[in-house]
């Protein structure tokens, strides 16, 4: 259901930890985003919240459009600050009445070129050409109380320009609860659209635990994505597709997940980095559960993931044997990686360009990787971020 209903009517009254999460999430990734989109693209840059809330919670606590401006305040320069249009949007006209008033007395507002707009409309009524025209680049974050107004039409519109970038709250508890009931069909199909009838089936499943079945969930909402976006435009662009779990309020589930899209290679790995500094999972998944106060760190991430990396990487290069004969970084191969992932699991990798790295290195010191060194000079260190190199078949010896 969207913020406008009953059912939210105390959402905002204290601020729980999958929110304090997502909001931590998102804004550490706009600091890395608006100076990059700033310097790359000339256009002006849109930020667009179709869910955005009272702008607080009833206990004090700021929420992502405050947060927002409190990133865009603390740059040092007003480069941003001259090129950036904000569109706040919220179908509950009281949410919307607050945040006015709390964005007029913020201290970034008069320093805002364009004033945001600030608007009280169902997210599906919203022209999104208004603000897809031109080409600009558009950071989005999408962010309902279940899974009303939410679609993968919506979510292609809004990452389909040059530099832009969506951030979905997807909840999987949500929909296990209403997906069986026929009156709620024709939002599941704007969700899962083929796939639907396979979607209810997971909801079925009884041998299932609610954990698979909310990444089953997420999995076809991303692949129905992907192979829409595939269809309609012929390979041209590259999706990606980077979950961050979340399992909060004390319940045995996971009830939520954090999906980041993209078609840059670049906005991933930015993203991977605010995700793992917010994680505190050591699994094969970018995460956070409440009930574990460990946070993670690359220290002491899954020791396993050298080898996980590697297992990858054979097994793409032993698919495609035509990859042997061209030269990478450890960006490159991380994207050869991810975009191998979003092909046959319809999502990216959890891993960091360190972890890469690290893996790379064991490879050398098997034997499998040759690097490419720069001739007439010394080098201290052989594998590097940015030093080119071939993988060889010694590799399908591991």
């Amino acid at each position: 259901m969207g913020k406008g209903n009953s059912t939210t009517d105390n959402f905002f009254a204290v601020q729980k930890e999958k929110s304090r999460v997502k909001t931590l999430i998102v804004t550490e990734f706009f600091k890395a985003y608006f100076p990059i989109i700033n310097a790359q693209f000339k256009q002006d840059i849109w930020y667009i919240d179709l869910f955005c809330g009272p702008g607080y919670y009833d206990d004090g606590s700021a929420s992502t459009p405050i947060k927002l401006l409190d990133t865009i305040d603390a740059f040092k320069d007003d480069a941003v600050r001259n090129r950036l249009k904000i569109v706040f949007n919220d179908h509950n006209k009281e949410y919307i009445e607050k945040l006015r008033q709390y964005v007029k007395t913020h201290p970034v507002y008069s320093r805002l070129k364009y004033q945001p707009q600030i608007r009280n409309l169902k997210a599906s009524e919203i022209n999104l050409s208004e603000y897809t025209k031109g080409n600009h680049p558009i950071f989005s974050f999408v962010d309902p109380w279940g899974y009303k107004d939410v679609s993968v039409s919506q979510v292609w519109d809004l990452v389909k320009n040059q530099g832009s970038d969506c951030v979905l709250f997807f909840n999987s508890d949500r929909i296990l609860q209403d997906i069986s009931k026929p009156s709620n069909e024709e939002d599941f199909r704007k969700i899962f659209g083929n796939l639907f009838d396979d979607a209810k089936a997971i909801q079925m499943d009884s041998s299932m635990s609610q954990r698979r079945k909310a990444e089953a969930f997420l999995k076809l909402f991303s692949q129905n994505l992907y192979l829409t976006v595939k269809e309609e435009y012929d390979n041209r662009f590259k999706l990606f597709v980077l979950p961050f779990y979340v399992e909060a309020d004390d319940k045995e589930k996971t009830s939520h997940y954090i999906v980041f899209i993209s078609k840059a290679h670049k906005a991933i790995q930015e993203m991977r980095k605010a995700m793992i500094k917010q994680g505190n999972s050591i699994s094969a998944e970018l995460g956070y559960d409440s009930k574990d106060d460990m946070q993670i760190s690359l220290l002491n991430r899954d020791d396993d993931s050298s080898n996980s990396i590697i297992q990858t990487i054979k097994a793409i290069f032993s698919k495609h044997p035509q990859c042997y004969d061209k030269k990478y970084t450890v960006a490159k191969l991380s994207e050869l990686m991810d975009r191998y992932e979003m092909s046959t699991t319809y999502k990216v990798l959890p891993y960091s360009l360190a972890e890469v790295k690290s893996a790379v290195e064991l490879l050398h010191q098997r034997g499998c990787v040759k690097v490419v060194l720069p001739e007439g000079r010394r080098v201290n260190k052989l594998i590097t971020y940015d030093r080119e190199l071939y993988i060889t078949r010694k590799i399908e010896e591991i």
